[in-house]
């Protein structure tokens, strides 16, 4: 389980580091900053999460050999080629900053569920008969489901049409609210997202028919 244990190590260090990183202090009506406890609440489950992981990781390093058996999970991850291996985790990193961009910021902001899209992703697409094909049509599904939410914010924004979703969007990027920052997170949580998907598309396109 040399691959799997070491991918969850590095995840798990990665969120720790992370979580250190992250300023908890907000500014206040003085202009003084302040230690924000939603922050540090959030921190400490970050570091419990990334801990968590480190040891999981750990422990599969140490006995993950016995959950080997022919044509399971385990053994498609372990004996998948190299490229293989590489292209799932990308896709499944990916999917999951998407899947943040168009959905989860505005509604929960938890590494949590992050990791269970990305770990959903990797599953489906380790047990993936036709691999390619199923990741062709994660990155049409990818693309199109940020086109669409890029559109209504635009449609909501400009037309006047006021709603739940949207104004989260606009809370996300209040720090910054002018029309160029507007600009600037349309571009960062859609029309970016909509370019790597339609390069996934691409790439992927070359391998199967088309759909």
């Amino acid at each position: 389980m040399k691959r799997l244990s070491g991918l969850m190590m590095l995840i798990g260090i990665f969120v720790v580091v992370y979580s250190m990183m992250g300023d908890v202090s907000v500014a206040s009506y003085g202009g003084e900053r302040v230690t924000n406890l939603g922050l540090m609440h959030d921190r400490m489950i970050n570091l419990v999460l990334g801990g968590f992981i480190f040891i999981c990781g750990l422990l599969l390093r140490m006995f993950g050999e016995k959950l080997i058996e022919p044509e399971s999970l385990w053994d498609s991850i372990e004996n998948s080629p190299r490229r293989r291996f590489i292209e799932v985790v990308l896709l499944a990193v990916i999917s999951a900053w998407i899947a943040w961009s168009i959905l989860i910021v505005h509604t929960l902001n938890s590494s949590l569920f992050l990791m269970v899209i990305g770990v959903g992703v990797a599953v489906k697409l380790f047990r993936a008969r036709d691999f390619n094909l199923v990741a062709k049509k994660l990155a049409v599904a990818l693309a199109v489901v940020s086109l669409g939410m890029m559109l209504f914010h635009i449609l909501s924004m400009f037309g006047g049409w006021a709603n739940y979703f949207t104004m989260l969007f606009i809370m996300s990027i209040a720090p910054y609210l002018s029309s160029p920052s507007i600009l600037v997170g349309l571009i960062f949580f859609y029309v970016l997202p909509i370019a790597v998907s339609t390069v996934l598309y691409l790439y992927f396109r070359k391998r199967v028919p088309s759909i």
